[in-house]
């Protein structure tokens, strides 16, 4: 009896000490043996329930599934562990969601029968909700319809958004870590970004420029506006790897060709064809139109429509 007393002072003053939530449970009716100041608050109780059976004890419906946890640990000897267990509000009255990681333990005697428990609670509400900052703001840049990737600093692929992964032609079920930044450049491209646009991607500024990507399915030669930027560790400041945002240029290229190519129909047509602001202030004046009222296409910008039309028109 001497050393079961001796061993349950022992527990009660390593609970005591833990600077957790903890609390020790003896014997099949789980009683509280120990709880420290930690845990008596989590609950909400003070020190009156030390020696009280753990049900008796927290009655309330919050707590009823630590309360069977603790019971079938006992009887099972089948350690529980809770990582993120959700709780809407407490005993205190405070109504907005808690997250909690629990570990319920068995404790042996020396031969080797269930004594008690060990019960150790934390707190990882904030963890919770940075992780849950972190899900929403990695959903919204997989949904943006930017081209953005991240890749570590030797290339190797780390992560490549939806928007991205069309425009290079990587599959959903494709695992970008198993692909390198190297995949998506020609020989030649590969050559000049690593001999020089690598090196001039500054801490502060990155790099802006044009770069030509590859689709690895079709092969297709894809011009991009891209920013390159460098991703470092928060804590240490040590550079990690390397972010980029991409413009796919082919639109644009392919809507300044129609513009050039209707500008060119426009200038050698032989209707009389202008364009002015809305003060009338000419902006252009085709061949034809220069030619019909005699002016010199140097004083083109300089003139106004007032000058080549009648009052009567």
């Amino acid at each position: 009896m001497t050393s079961l007393n001796s061993e349950q002072e022992l527990f009660k003053s390593l609970v005591e000490a833990y600077p957790i939530p903890s609390a020790v449970y003896i014997g099949e009716d789980i009683i509280i043996k120990a709880a420290n100041q930690g845990m008596l608050k989590f609950w909400d109780k003070d020190a009156s329930l030390i020696g009280w059976s753990l049900r008796d004890a927290l009655p309330e419906a919050v707590f009823r599934h630590f309360v069977t946890a603790a019971e079938q640990v006992f009887n099972t000897g089948i350690t529980y562990h809770h990582e993120e267990d959700r709780m809407l509000h407490l005993p205190d009255g405070s109504r907005q969601s808690f997250y909690f990681s629990h570990t319920i333990k068995i404790l042996n005697n020396p031969e080797g029968k269930a004594a008690g428990l060990l019960h150790t609670v934390s707190d990882i509400t904030e963890e919770v909700k940075v992780r849950a900052r972190e899900q929403q703001l990695l959903c919204l840049v997989d949904h943006n319809a930017d081209h953005m990737s991240v890749a570590d600093m030797e290339g190797n692929l780390i992560y490549m958004n939806a928007a991205a992964r069309k425009l290079l032609g990587v599959d959903a079920e494709t695992d970008v870590t198993t692909l390198s930044a190297n995949d998506f450049y020609t020989a030649a491209e590969l050559r000049r970004v690593q001999e020089t646009i690598i090196h001039q991607i500054t801490e502060h500024a990155g790099w802006q420029g044009t770069i030509r990507l590859t689709n690895r399915v079709t092969g297709e030669e894809i011009p991009c506006h891209v920013n390159y930027i460098l991703i470092k560790n928060n804590e240490t400041g040590e550079v990690i790897g390397r972010g980029a945002t991409l413009r796919d240029l082919r639109p644009e290229i392919k809507a300044k060709a129609e513009l050039q190519r209707l500008a060119m129909i426009v200038d050698i047509s032989e209707d009389f064809c202008n364009y002015c602001d809305i003060n009338g202030n000419t902006i252009y004046l085709n061949a034809a139109g220069l030619k019909l009222i005699g002016m010199d296409k140097k004083r083109m910008t300089s003139s106004n429509l007032y000058q080549y039309h009648s009052a009567k028109s």
